[in-house]
């Protein structure tokens, strides 16, 4: 057999044996409505005063639109007040500058006291130095002994030591006395000099405490400063909350259908004021039979098809959002709902249509439509 001949019979077989791969049928519902996903009645959010309501009905609104206020002249008062006691509080939080002097006082201080506590050193070891006492001590020793000398000598020999030599020895005595209590003077007032250094150290060290003592409290100042702006931002706050529970805003993009209450009515908390439907996003709802789920549809690509107005054919492109877990007991069906983008606003509730479901193969997984 030829090689050519065995690979033809080869593939041959191997198509034969191939599994036949079908499409996958989708699900039709002949019949589904269009439904709104949310509606709201808007309620006053406190008792007063229904100053404005913006909205007619049938218009359309969009999400966070102001749809009708209460009277909030106090409220916007309150407001005013709060945001300038949030200033002011803010104004004695900005203390930086206080604290930056304080330690720059301090750091002088601190440099100064180390120049003082060397001149307090130095003037102690001046105070505690005898050495100029000493010497003067032995100058006068030293020329009383020569006076002494002389004095023996001429008792002795009276023609030894002259009267003007004894006047000249007396008289240096009496200087090297006169000189070591100067020198003992000078010692004594080197030592109070030394007393007083102690005290203007001291006094520095009391004026370094006590710069150390108001940089301490210029920061717990400033602690409390900015606790007391955090407070006034929280009223702040709680004024801006205030104000916001005059307005009736609308919770989504929708139509207003119904209003409940005209201007300058007064409405206590909880009063329905408007009714709001969401038009920009909608649902179809439709029933199936279980023998027709193959598995879970959730997120499965759907179409819808909507009879419009004039008889316009709409379709729109969705996924599926819900399938009831109950199963009627009479017809064996399940609720089935897709959701859709309606943000040209051309679907309406009520309407009727087609819905078609997309199954996904069985190595495919279904969307979430987000």
């Amino acid at each position: 057999m030829s090689s050519f001949y065995r690979r033809s019979l080869s593939l041959l077989w191997i198509a034969l044996l191939a599994p036949t791969v079908s499409a996958v049928e989708p699900l039709v519902i002949q019949r589904v409505f269009v439904k709104r996903i949310a509606e709201v009645d808007l309620a006053a959010p406190k008792a007063g005063l229904l100053a404005v309501i913006d909205v007619e009905e049938g218009a359309s609104v969009a999400k966070d639109q102001q749809l009708a206020k209460l009277d909030d002249r106090i409220a916007s008062i309150d407001l005013q007040r709060a945001e300038i006691e949030y200033e002011v509080a803010v104004q004695e939080a900005d203390r930086r500058s206080e604290i930056q002097l304080a330690q720059k006082r301090l750091e002088v201080a601190r440099q100064s006291g180390k120049q003082y506590a060397i001149e307090n050193d130095a003037a102690h070891r001046l105070g505690g130095n005898r050495l100029a006492v000493q010497a003067a001590e032995k100058s006068s020793a030293v020329a009383k002994n020569e006076l002494d000398r002389a004095q023996r000598a001429r008792d002795e020999f009276a023609d030894s030591v002259s009267e003007s030599e004894i006047e000249g020895l007396s008289l240096a005595y009496q200087q090297a006395s006169l000189e070591a209590q100067q020198a003992e003077f000078q010692r004594q007032q080197d030592l109070l000099a030394a007393a007083a250094s102690d005290e203007s150290l001291q006094s520095h060290r009391l004026t370094t405490e006590e710069l150390m003592i108001e940089l301490e409290q210029a920061k717990t100042e400033l602690q409390l400063a900015e606790l007391n702006a955090d407070l006034y931002r929280n009223a702040l706050d709680a004024a801006r909350i205030h104000l916001a529970q005059h307005r009736v805003e609308a919770p989504f993009a929708g139509v207003v259908v119904q209003r409940y209450r005209q201007q300058g009515e007064w409405v206590k908390q909880g009063d329905p004021i408007l009714r709001v439907l969401r038009l920009d996003r909608l649902r179809v709802e439709g029933f199936l039979p279980t023998r027709s789920i193959p598995g879970d549809l959730i997120g499965c690509q759907a179409e819808i098809q909507v009879a419009g107005n004039a008889n316009q054919s709409l379709v729109f492109q969705g996924r599926v959002a819900f399938v009831s877990p109950e199963v009627d007991a009479v017809n064996n069906e399940v609720a089935v709902w897709a959701e859709f983008d309606n943000s040209d606003l051309k679907a309406w509730p009520g309407m009727q249509g087609t819905l078609t479901i997309t199954l996904p193969d069985a190595t495919d997984e279904p969307n979430q439509d987000k």
